[in-house]
């Protein structure tokens, strides 16, 4: 239970997929995208509720992970289990979905 770790390089990300077991990233645009806007506080309080790593990528800002992890729309929601994605969710996601991705 923790607050959501915003990763600034895909080399952040990519050592955060490494440290730990489970890990539900978030990527969205800070600005001019309504669902990402309307899921970030659903993002922040389900991560204080699960035990899983919480993170948040602005894909604007770090464009690499893009092509690294074939973000094709926001908000895509991947659920990560030791390193390797396990779920996507794209589009308007429930903060039901998300605690169930975390457990």
């Amino acid at each position: 239970m923790s607050e959501v770790v915003k990763a600034q390089s895909l080399a952040e990300l990519t050592e955060i997929l490494n440290e730990n077991d489970s890990v539900v990233v978030n990527f969205s645009m800070s600005q001019g995208c309504n669902a990402c806007m309307r899921l970030l506080p659903q993002f922040e309080k389900v991560a204080a509720q699960i035990d899983s790593v919480f993170v948040y990528v602005d894909v604007m800002s770090v464009h690499e992970v893009v092509d690294a992890y074939g973000i094709q729309s926001v908000p895509t929601v991947l659920h990560f289990r030791k390193g390797e994605p396990t779920v996507t969710l794209t589009g308007r996601t429930s903060a039901k979905l998300l605690r169930e991705l975390g457990n």
